[in-house]
């Protein structure tokens, strides 16, 4: 990928039923595509428990 596309790194904490918020999603949101596309580009980057 070309290093001066604009990008952020993101991250949703999952809400379970018990309030544990030991689960995240990680994504990265290219901004260069989002605004060509008119709409979001994410990519997500993972899916696990949080360290």
């Amino acid at each position: 990928g070309d290093d001066r596309t604009r990008r952020w790194q993101v991250t949703q904490i999952i809400d379970d039923p018990a309030g544990n918020h030991d689960w995240q999603i990680r994504a990265e949101v290219d901004l260069d595509a989002s605004d060509e596309l008119g709409e979001l580009a994410l990519r997500v980057v993972s899916f696990g428990r949080v360290d």
